[in-house]
């Protein structure tokens, strides 16, 4: 019988002649274990790595044949994959998990591999899962734990993307996936807000990837930022300089705003002009980091260094509108832009200011009645001191009081008023809040 000789001659190793053998007695026809030899022939082209013949033979066992083994099957499904007739082999190898033998933890590998190379990515991602918690080939496992890992980041699954690299890198240092896997995970610590762990371990890949060195300058200003939040102004300074020395990335606006934000807050105004003007060039927002808040700050600046006219420009670029409601920082900026003209001699220009703040009831109208006074005061003493009076009686809180009864006091002094005065250096005296009682006293 045909068969029996191929099985024969198979089994005594001569699978050459039982593979020429039973391909001529099946081309002939009508044999009665035609499925059978079929399997057979396959087979052997299968050992021998000639996929693309053992496909037709296996194809046609499996499929017409009652019942076939899992081996059987796994053999049809590889050679579908190596021809890359690929949506059969997942349907093939689809049908071989669920167990824990070497067979299954292949299935599931190349099954995965399939996935990815047709897209399906989040299907992809279940294979190598399945994979990689069979240890039947360690090299497998070790594949599909490191796939699993990154295809969990690239699907969103950052906490387990974060916890499977971690994981793979720890038990498997000398893989050659090493280097890939800690990019990844650099990015996974950046999207988890990992920034400190994501710098330290940039700083250990010898070679990072084009698009992990691009992410470093947002690492180096992320962490900076936190640091600034803790009030660590010093550390977040020199991770902001690293971060600038990098080049114009798309975070260096926002690097100079915070390095001009801490040269401000340090007192080193003209380190914070020149960051804030950088910082202007572009102007994009993000959190604090806005043209107005630098803009004000600026004022603030210009107003230490005297320069009054630049200073009004930048507070006035804030308070285009001021309104009754008014958040606090328009309110500032408007009540500062007066000063600036007070200062410059622009007495005009400032009383109406100072006006428009008494007329909307700001918080700071008793400062702006203080400083009304104080221009009433360069042509009438008498205004001046009706001006001061008033701002006892209608702000009876304010901390601007004693400032007031001190001033009223000088008034009549300078013009030899000794008696007048009294009273109103008593009132500095009595005040338990007052910080000009030596000034009283003498």
């Amino acid at each position: 019988d045909s068969y029996y000789i191929s099985t024969i001659r198979y089994s005594l190793k001569q699978e050459d002649k039982a593979l020429a053998y039973a391909e001529n007695k099946l081309k002939s026809g009508n044999q009665y274990y035609d499925l059978e030899m079929r399997q057979l022939v396959g087979h052997s082209y299968f050992v021998a790595k000639q996929f693309d013949k053992a496909l037709p033979y296996l194809e046609k066992y499996v499929n017409e044949s009652k019942k076939v083994s899992r081996q059987d099957l796994y053999e049809l499904s590889y050679c579908y994959y190596q021809t890359n007739k690929l949506p059969k082999a997942i349907e093939g190898f689809k049908q071989l998990g669920g167990k824990e033998d070497s067979l299954a933890q292949s299935a599931m590998y190349l099954l995965g591999d399939a996935y990815l190379k047709t897209g399906q990515k989040a299907n992809a991602r279940n294979a190598f899962l399945f994979c990689a918690s069979n240890s039947s080939y360690p090299k497998q496992k070790e594949i599909s734990q490191f796939n699993y890992g990154k295809l969990s980041y690239e699907l969103g699954y950052q906490d387990v993307a974060l916890s499977e690299l971690q994981k793979f890198i720890k038990t498997y240092p000398q893989s050659e996936y090493i280097p890939e896997a800690k990019d990844v995970l650099v990015s996974v610590l950046a999207n988890t807000s990992n920034y400190e762990e994501a710098i330290a371990l940039f700083d250990q890949i010898k070679n990072p990837s084009p698009a992990v060195k691009a992410l470093y300058p947002r690492l180096l200003y992320a962490r900076a930022t936190e640091l600034i939040n803790d009030g660590n102004l010093a550390e977040a300074n020199t991770l902001l300089t690293k971060a600038e020395k990098l080049g114009n990335t798309p975070v260096l606006p926002f690097i100079q705003f915070w390095k001009g934000e801490i040269a401000y807050r340090n007192g080193n105004i003209e380190d914070a002009v020149r960051y804030y003007f950088d910082y202007l060039r572009t102007s994009p927002v993000s959190g604090e980091a806005s043209p107005s808040h630098a803009k004000y700050n600026l004022g603030y600046c210009f107003l230490k260094k005297e320069n009054y006219n630049q200073a009004a420009g930048f507070f006035n670029e804030i308070a285009t509108a001021p309104k009754i409601n008014s958040g606090a920082v328009e309110q500032d900026a408007y009540l500062r832009s007066a000063d600036c003209y007070y200062m410059n001699r622009e007495y005009k220009t400032a009383d109406a200011m100072y006006n428009k703040v008494i007329s909307f009831s700001w918080p700071s109208s008793d400062y702006a009645t203080f400083q009304k006074a104080m221009i009433a005061g360069v042509n009438s003493g008498k205004q001046k001191i009706d001006l001061l009076s008033s701002l006892s009686k209608k702000y009876p809180s304010s901390p601007l009081r004693a400032d007031a009864n001190m001033e009223i006091a000088h008034t009549y002094l300078a013009n030899e008023q000794y008696r007048e005065a009294i009273p109103f250096l008593k009132n500095v005296v009595n005040d338990p809040n007052a910080s000009l009682k030596p000034t009283a006293y003498l």
